[in-house]
């Protein structure tokens, strides 16, 4: 039999599948890195963004004779443009539907459009959630990791387990997993998706004007955060203020492995690193950014604890171990 694990998402209520023994999967590349890598906009998006007061304004210069339909938008009150674009804005489908729906609108909807966008994107992350690489063989959780409401959530009462990490585990399995890198956007959302003429009428919109492309075919790959030459990644834990640097992606999924995972047993871990499966962040809010974004964001902030060399010599215990020295070592 043996132990087998998953990914939990506290916050977004989000699991992976259970992802097998731990050694099974513990070299592997994995997902981590890029869930907790917060998602932004290119540059491409932000062109020509400007107030939707500004936009109208520039618009009616522009096309001092309209349609009958754009007119009618015309003669709304600037308010009234407003509230809806905002009554619109938390759900990035329906504003973009209403955006597409004349030339008028998509004008000025830009600014909107953005910043629903990246609200999008942010939910679909899982940077600065609290994280936990849990073993079904768990009795245990960390101290404080779950509110009292939290705990009354999981009816441990009315629940066949034993223990909270025991209802922990078994709420998990009912838990959605984490978005498909590769079908996100509009055109991936279920409310298209069960809808065919609904997805027929998109796919005409990308095929009649290219402009349209980027806000309705959306690929995680295009959102990822890209590392400058001269600058290091850092995964940070927010909870803690604590961090990790690397110069390359390399090894981050084992040093975050190494960091969340937690059981009662440790039979399961790699050869001599037992201590594997009580990491020190398992259930704390961790991300991953750029050292020069860190700075921007906590450049005169001293409470800050780099633990990068401990971390280095855990993981270097492990993979000396199991003979992977030169693959997994480096910096």
């Amino acid at each position: 039999m043996g132990q087998y694990w998953r990914l939990i998402n506290i916050d977004k209520r989000e699991a992976t599948s259970d992802m097998g023994k731990l050694q099974e999967f513990f070299y592997d590349q994995g997902h981590i890195v890029d869930y907790l890598i917060p998602l932004a906009l290119p540059s491409k998006y932000q062109s020509d963004l400007i107030s939707l007061e500004d936009s109208i304004q520039k618009f009616v210069r522009k096309n001092p004779s309209t349609s009958a339909s754009t007119a009618i938008l015309l003669t709304l009150p600037v308010e009234l443009l407003l509230l809806i674009v905002d009554e619109l804005s938390d759900d990035y489908l329906p504003l973009l539907c209403f955006s597409l729906t004349c030339t008028f609108l998509w004008d000025i909807t830009g600014q909107a459009r953005y910043h629903s966008l990246s609200s999008s994107l942010n939910k679909l992350s899982w940077a600065g959630d609290r994280i936990i690489l849990l073993g079904d063989w768990a009795r245990l959780l960390p101290s404080s990791m779950l509110s009292d409401e939290e705990v009354e959530g999981l009816k441990l009462d009315d629940s066949p387990s034993d223990t909270l990490a025991e209802a922990l585990i078994d709420a998990a399995r009912g838990f959605p997993e984490p978005p498909n890198m590769n079908s996100i956007g509009p055109l991936y959302d279920r409310r298209v998706q069960t809808n065919p003429d609904f997805e027929i009428e998109l796919w005409d919109i990308l095929d009649h004007d290219s402009r349209f492309r980027p806000w309705i075919w959306l690929h995680w790959r295009d959102f990822k955060v890209r590392k400058p030459e001269g600058d290091r990644w850092m995964v940070r834990n927010l909870s803690k203020r604590e961090y990790v640097t690397k110069a390359s992606s390399r090894d981050l999924t084992q040093m975050i492995y190494c960091l969340i995972g937690y059981s009662d047993d440790g039979d399961s871990a790699p050869r001599g690193s037992e201590w594997l499966v009580h990491g020190v962040w398992a259930g704390d809010r961790i991300d991953i950014t750029l050292v020069s974004v860190h700075q921007q964001e906590h450049g005169n902030e001293l409470d800050w604890k780099d633990v990068t060399v401990g971390v280095k010599q855990q993981l270097r215990e492990v993979v000396e171990e199991d003979g992977y020295r030169d693959i997994y070592l480096s910096d």
